[in-house]
């Protein structure tokens, strides 16, 4: 993301040629819809776009998978049936 704020910052037109596969690359692993989204505008506002919407996709990934979960619980003292307790 940094390069391409660099790229941003430096007024460049497009982003370099090893920069862009990596992005394709990356953003294809996460949504194939968002390397369709990329296509082939390789303009460095269009690129931080795309990358932001694939970090949300993570983001949103990670925080599904981390919702609690209720414990099984275990009861503290075994059956006792009620002629031996009493």
């Amino acid at each position: 993301m940094d390069l391409i704020e660099q790229c941003r910052l430096k007024d460049w037109r497009l982003v370099p040629s090893p920069l862009w596969s990596a992005v394709v690359r990356a953003v294809g692993a996460v949504d194939p819809d968002l390397r369709d989204e990329l296509g082939i505008n390789r303009d460095p506002a269009h690129v931080a776009d795309v990358l932001f919407s694939a970090q949300e996709a993570l983001l949103s990934r990670v925080r599904d998978q981390k919702q609690p979960m209720r414990a099984r619980i275990i009861p503290l003292f075994a059956d006792i049936p009620r002629e031996a307790a009493g």
